[in-house]
């Protein structure tokens, strides 16, 4: 975690901002707003949370694993974390370019084309 206030005030501020960005796209179904709009907005959403993750993981090397005053066994258990999180988290963000691709019979949108869907 970070270890001063101004680090934590501004991580926090990060999180609002993406909790802002999730209401809004939920706003935006309810009131039944274009698909690219709301396409748009959790695009957004999805890079806010990315340069959350990778702030995240910047402070967890340069405080758990790259400082120099840690016991060796301290920075192996805080890099063992480390590959474990970003493991899932690549596993997670790849998991959409991972599937069948679109219009194969495996994919829920076989037969689809562009021409025929308003």
């Amino acid at each position: 975690m970070p270890h001063t206030t101004r680090e934590k005030t501004k991580l926090i501020n990060r999180v609002r901002r993406i909790r802002g960005q999730i209401e809004a796209v939920e706003r935006m179904l309810e009131d039944e707003k274009s698909c690219a709009d709301v396409l748009q907005v959790i695009a957004g959403a999805r890079g806010a949370i990315n340069g959350l993750m990778s702030e995240m993981i910047e402070d967890h090397i340069l405080l758990h694993v790259a400082a120099g005053d840690l016991a060796q066994k301290d920075r192996d258990d805080a890099a063992a974390e480390l590959v474990d999180v970003v493991r899932a988290y690549l596993k997670c963000k790849n998991a959409v370019t991972d599937q069948k691709t679109i219009g194969s019979p495996h994919h829920g949108l076989a037969g689809f084309s562009p021409s025929t869907h308003p």
